[in-house]
C-alpha cells in the first residue's frame, strides 16, 4: 500500500509543509488559527475524495460528472486527504506516529479487529 521509503517521504513533506506553512498560507497563523485550516482542509479534502467516490460507483444524479470520472482524480484525492489530515495532526503537536499506530493496533488486536 505505502512502502516505508515512500511513508518516510511523505513525513518529510509534511514537515516541509509544517516548517513553510506561512509562506503557502500566504500570512503567518496563530497555532490556533494553524489548526482550524488544517481542520478546514482535511474537511474540504475529505469531501473531495468522496465526492469522486460517488462518480466511481455511479452514485451521482450529475451525468456529466460521471462522465468525466478518471482513476486518477480519485487517488489524487485520496493522497489529498491523507497529506491534509497528516498536516493536521502535526499542527496538534502529535509526532510519534509510530508509537501511537504500534498502540492502536494492539489494541484493536485485543479486540478482535
Amino acid at each position: 500500500m505505502l512502502s516505508t521509503i515512500k511513508f518516510q517521504e511523505l513525513i518529510q513533506y509534511i514537515d516541509y509543509i509544517d516548517e513553510n506553512y506561512s509562506k503557502i498560507a500566504w500570512k503567518d497563523l496563530s497555532k490556533e488559527e494553524k489548526i482550524l485550516a488544517s481542520i478546514l482542509t482535511m474537511n474540504e479534502e475529505l469531501w473531495e475524495f468522496s465526492d469522486e467516490i460517488s462518480r466511481s460507483l455511479w452514485l451521482t444524479f450529475n451525468k456529466r460528472k460521471i462522465a468525466e470520472y478518471k482513476t486518477e482524480h480519485l487517488e489524487d484525492e485520496a493522497a489529498d486527504a491523507l497529506i491534509s489530515l497528516l498536516c493536521l495532526i502535526k499542527s496538534v503537536w502529535i509526532d510519534n506516529l509510530d508509537g501511537i499506530i504500534q498502540r492502536k493496533i494492539e489494541k484493536n488486536n485485543k479486540r478482535g479487529y
